[in-house]
């Protein structure tokens, strides 16, 4: 199998990009970031499609590293044989793996073939995309060959995939898990646990059986106690009726006690009662008569109040006695005042109008006002001037605007004069009629009015009509209060009479602050009502108590004798009851605890035979577990056996390419390679980076030979010289020439010295 060439449309920095492969060996000898390893990515790509799709970060994902920097269609394609046949893959890379699409051409037709899939590296080459890694795919300081289960698969049948030896990984993982799990050697694998728990489940039924030993002993032990404690509450009896008879006359006592306290509560409550009958003389009023006159005190102050702040000033008094000795106590209405008001204000105007009359006769006429006909004549004459200067505009600008002008002037001297003619018509009407008025005279009127409501000192007549006003105003006033007094005095009469009358009756002196002396009595009445509920409540209560507890009362009981001797018999017998019935407790609670310990028994029995059948299964299919194991370790090394040596040999063959010295390997049924010197078998880790580099190469290359005898595929080497030195590095190109003959190879470096031209 060889590459013919391929076309990269879009692939990370890569943007339409054609490359030709040619037999051998094919260098591509570019500086660094030139796109050496995205060309070999692609490549691997196109055969494998994109790996770590789910990765978490961006650069872990292949897809999203090399997605085209420039954007476009993601992907290209690449031409390549097997055997006889030509194919075409192309690619084009979406967002996600399902978006991706696959097409296969058979060049020599042009038309879709149908040879292969999308997992067309699987199909060709028989591994998967890591395995394609760890062989023929060769990256820089990764050339240390890695196995896997489908390289040891390649290896035992190169003509097929043999998938059960792809899964022994998986399987044997899967039985160390399993062996794990069951392991008895670990504490917390599952035999382990097992064993552990009938360990312990052991040694508890040996000591729960120790203690059921005991319980015929308990039993019987604990029937003694219950007949004592029998005997001892017999006795408890006993003493409980003396006690119930010490009790009654206790009893008695606290009766005959209690009676003394209520007697003694009734004298009292009787002694209170009788103070307050003493306050109230003459009987005990009621409460709503004692509120009634409450009231009548508070309005007797009110009253009073009033008398001592309200009183008549001495311009009103004086205003009052002027008015009944002179106006006869009448006074004038609004309407008169105001007709009055209106006379005097009338005879004052037809006073000042005198003189006005006399200057309108001496005045003379001092301008000329043009008649009607004239100033009708000058406003024709100005309405043709104007008609005759717009005409004339028309011809000569000037005299239309003379014209026009004179016109103007004309209009407005012909209005002005009717209007001043107007005027003066009217003045004369005006003054025709005031000369024409009859003249009125109030004089009398006034004089009578005034006379009827004479003033202390005379005045004009506007100042005697205002001073009537005033002392009509001062006297209202005046008497709205003497009506306030009159009224408050009368109330004042009537509260004291009522309030006399009611101390009289009561038998008690009304004192000057009445309304405090009101409130201490409904304080009192207060009381006794309180005072007479009390002793009624006593009194009841002396009564029921006597009558239910006269025997008691009336009987009078002997002297109770001493009372020691009994109280010890009593304490010591409740001590012992207490003592026993404790004791009783106990082995009661430690049967019943003996009862659950051997129902337990039962329990950890049943359980331990059940943990050893469990242990048994799981013995068994431990040993079954690690037999299987050890059946396919034994099968992997009889299968690897078949190509270890083929491989050996390739490995001595390819490392004589790069020196004369008879080397010799070993390579294990785990294909791990070791080198034979000085009569011991050496890990490749003791040479350095660069030899083992070499020898990496060299077992890739023989791992290649062995996976594919008749078929050989291209092989990708991406810089692996890069930790070599200039012997070695040219040791390693010799090498490349050699295995060029018998595989297409496609090397990228960036070194002049790791390259040829």
């Amino acid at each position: 199998m060889k590459l013919v060439s391929c076309h990269i449309e879009n692939f990370g920095k890569l943007c339409n990009k054609d490359f030709q492969f040619s037999d051998g060996i094919n260098i591509w000898k570019k500086e660094n970031g030139w796109g050496k390893s995205t060309l070999a990515t692609f490549l691997k790509v196109m055969f494998f499609e994109f790996e770590n799709e789910r990765k978490r970060t961006t650069l872990e994902k292949e897809r999203e590293k090399y997605r085209p920097w420039q954007g476009g269609i993601y992907g290209g394609n690449v031409v390549f044989q097997v055997g006889k046949k030509t194919y075409r893959i192309e690619r084009t890379f979406g967002e996600k793996e399902k978006e991706d699409k696959f097409w296969l051409y058979d060049e020599a037709t042009g038309l879709e073939s149908k040879d292969y899939t999308a997992e067309i590296g699987r199909e060709l080459f028989g591994i998967d995309s890591f395995s394609f890694q760890k062989s023929i795919y060769i990256v820089q300081n990764q050339c240390k060959m890695e196995t896997t289960d489908a390289i040891h698969a390649k290896l035992g049948n190169p003509m097929e995939t043999t998938w059960d030896l792809e899964h022994y990984t998986m399987a044997q993982k899967a039985l160390a898990k399993e062996i794990h799990r069951l392991d008895s050697n670990r504490k917390n694998g599952e035999l382990g646990a097992i064993e552990s728990e009938i360990e312990q489940l052991s040694y508890s039924i040996l000591q729960l059986s120790k203690r059921l030993e005991q319980k015929t002993a308990l039993e019987q032990r604990l029937q003694e106690k219950e007949k004592q404690w029998e005997l001892l509450q017999e006795r408890q009896e006993n003493l409980q009726k003396e006690l119930y008879q010490k009790n009654d006359r206790e009893n008695n006592q606290i009766l005959r006690e209690h009676y003394q306290d209520i007697c003694e509560k009734y004298q009292e409550k009787e002694e209170k009662l009788e103070e307050l009958e003493g306050y109230f003389m003459n009987g005990i009023p009621k409460e709503e008569e004692v509120r009634e006159v409450l009231e009548l005190a508070e309005e007797e102050f009110r009253n009073q109040v009033i008398l001592d702040q309200v009183s008549l000033s001495q311009e009103e008094e004086e205003t009052l006695q002027w008015i009944r000795e002179h106006w006869n106590s009448t006074y004038p209405n609004e309407s008169d005042l105001e007709k009055c008001r209106q006379w005097i204000k009338e005879t004052n105007r037809q006073e000042s109008m005198e003189p006005k009359k006399t200057l309108l006769a001496k005045t003379k006429k001092k301008t000329e006002i043009l008649s009607d006909e004239e100033c009708k004549q000058i406003f024709r004459i100005g309405i043709i001037c104007v008609i005759i200067g717009v005409l004339l505009f028309t011809i000569t600008h000037l005299g239309g605007v003379v014209l026009i002008g004179i016109g103007i002037l004309c209009l407005i001297l012909g209005l002005r004069g009717r209007d001043k003619e107007k005027e003066q018509k009217d003045k004369k009407e005006k003054s025709l009629n005031i000369r024409g008025e009859k003249k009125k005279d109030y004089t009398e009127n006034i004089t009578v009015f005034l006379k009827r409501y004479p003033i202390p000192i005379k005045k004009e007549w506007s100042v005697h009509l205002e001073k009537i006003e005033s002392m009509i105003r001062i006297a209202k006033e005046g008497q709205v209060k003497k009506r306030k007094l009159e009224a408050a005095l009368k109330s004042l009469y009537a509260a004291t009479e009522k309030i006399e009358e009611f101390f009289l009756k009561y038998g008690m002196h009304k004192q000057e602050n009445t309304n405090k002396q009101i409130q201490k009595m409904l304080v009192n009445l207060e009381s006794y009502r309180l005072a007479e509920s009390a002793f009624t409540e006593i009194e009841k209560e002396k009564e029921r108590f006597f009558i239910e507890y006269q025997d008691v009362l009336l009987f009078e009981e002997e002297e109770e004798g001493n009372s020691v001797e009994w109280e010890m018999d009593w304490q010591q017998n409740t001590e012992e009851i207490k003592q026993l019935s404790d004791s009783i407790q106990e082995d009661t609670e430690q049967l019943e605890a003996m009862e659950e310990q051997k129902r337990q028994l039962e329990e950890y029995k049943n359980r331990l035979e059940h943990l050893k059948v469990e242990k048994t299964a799981k013995e068994k299919q431990l040993n079954i577990w690690k037999q299987t194991s050890e059946y396919l370790q034994k099968a992997k090394e009889s299968f690897a056996a078949k190509y270890r040596t083929p491989m050996e040999k390739g490995v001595e063959k390819y490392t004589s390419y790069l020196t004369s010295e008879d080397i010799s390997f070993h390579i294990d049924a785990n294909l791990e390679l070791k080198k034979r010197e000085k009569g011991a078998l050496r890990s490749l880790t003791y040479y350095s980076q660069g030899w083992q580099d070499l020898f990496g190469i060299c077992m890739r290359f023989a791992l290649v030979d062995a996976m594919y005898p008749l078929e050989k595929p291209f092989l990708i080497l991406d810089d692996p010289f890069v930790n070599m030195d200039e012997e070695k590095t040219k040791g390693g190109m010799h090498l490349l020439e050699r295995t060029s003959k018998e595989y297409q190879i496609l090397y990228f470096t960036c070194h002049e010295s790791r390259g040829r031209e």
